[in-house]
């Protein structure tokens, strides 16, 4: 029984594979069909001639092919790439940079472009006069003998344009009407190289103007018969002094042999007005230069060893003065007296030489 149940049915594992693959006959249920069909054909022989007929109604069987066993493909998944529209996506926009301050240098000369289309660098400051005085006249012309054009004062400063040959004058721009003046180089301070200055040669200075004067405009030495007196005036100079409306004396106070004397000072009277003023310097034991601008040395300087002038006390004006020593108190006349006829049109200044006797 449990050989025909095991020929019927098959062991477990055929029934598993005919589980697998189903349609299949196991090999039990081949050997049946094999045994059912020789009895078949044994009865069909006893049967004759009916048999081939019953062969031709009824063919052999044939066993079933083993059925091929096919491997299921596994279908993987296809990846299908999602296609975005597109659109106008704007990109961000770039940051903008500020720049941080820093030092900037100081750009240097700017080329500029000339005619014929040619860089040029700007030219460089050329030399120039510093005004290292309250005041200082200056001229038309390289010379004293030319007509005042102008006053310039200290810490001013003004471009040099031209120069006289021997490099004792300096021809200045600009005044404050934007004229060209000559101020004397010995007066001035330079900044700057000047040598390559070039020389201006300019007209002779005009013929003088003045108005001849009276024979009382000269000025004269009163003697005093009845009063002694230790000096004699040995000499009198007078030079122009435009632009300068007061008296201005430089005096040279010396022995009988030259030298210069000590410890004396100058009187100035104005007639006709009672005033009178005392210089408050005495004289001293070296010369030094008196000039119209009290600097040295200009052609009209002279050695003094005493100056006074009358700048905020009097006007020069058209008036009569006094002028003599006087002891070191002040008290004493110690000369004859000299007397200046000064003109207001004419301004001038003036060199006395006062020698002692003895």
């Amino acid at each position: 029984m449990a050989s025909a149940t095991s020929a019927e049915h098959g062991t477990p594992a055929q029934n598993r594979r005919t589980a697998k693959h189903p349609g299949r006959l196991t090999a039990g249920q081949r050997r049946l069909v094999a045994v059912l069909t020789l009895a078949l054909v044994a009865l069909l022989g006893t049967m004759g001639c009916s048999l081939t007929s019953l062969i031709r109604l009824f063919p052999p069987l044939t066993p079933s092919p083993t059925p091929i066993a096919f491997l299921t493909p596994v279908l993987q998944p296809t990846f299908t790439p999602t296609v975005l529209p597109l659109t106008d996506t704007p990109f961000p926009p770039t940051p903008t940079i500020t720049p941080t301050a820093t030092d900037t240098p100081t750009p240097g000369p700017t080329p500029t472009a000339t005619s014929t289309g040619e860089p040029t660098a700007t030219a460089t400051p050329g030399p120039m006069i510093l005004v290292p005085v309250a005041e200082l006249n200056v001229r038309t012309g390289p010379g004293t003998d030319y007509p005042l054009a102008g006053t310039i004062r200290q810490g001013e400063t003004y471009d040099i344009v031209g120069r006289s040959a021997d490099y004792a004058w300096w021809r200045i721009c600009c005044l404050s009407d934007a004229s060209l003046a000559w101020v004397t180089a010995s007066l001035v301070q330079v900044s700057g190289d000047a040598t390559d200055v070039e020389v201006v040669t300019v007209e002779p200075p005009p013929a003088p103007t003045f108005t001849p004067a009276p024979p009382t405009l000269t000025p004269t030495i009163t003697p005093t018969a009845t009063e002694a007196v230790g000096f004699d005036v040995e000499g009198i100079e007078e030079f122009p002094n435009w632009g300068n409306n007061w008296l201005k004396v430089g005096a040279q106070i010396k022995a009988n042999n030259g030298a210069p004397l000590w410890g004396y000072r100058l009187m100035f009277v104005l007639e006709g007005r009672g005033q009178s003023w005392v210089s408050p310097q005495v004289s001293d034991s070296s010369w030094g230069y008196s000039a119209p601008n009290r600097l040295t040395p200009l052609p009209d300087a002279r050695l003094v060893n005493l100056q006074f002038d009358t700048n905020g006390f009097a006007e020069l004006g058209d008036n009569v003065w006094q002028v003599y020593v006087v002891d070191g108190s002040g008290t004493r006349r110690e000369s004859s007296i000299v007397r200046l006829y000064t003109s207001a049109s004419q301004p001038k200044w003036y060199h006395i030489r006062f020698k002692r006797r003895f």
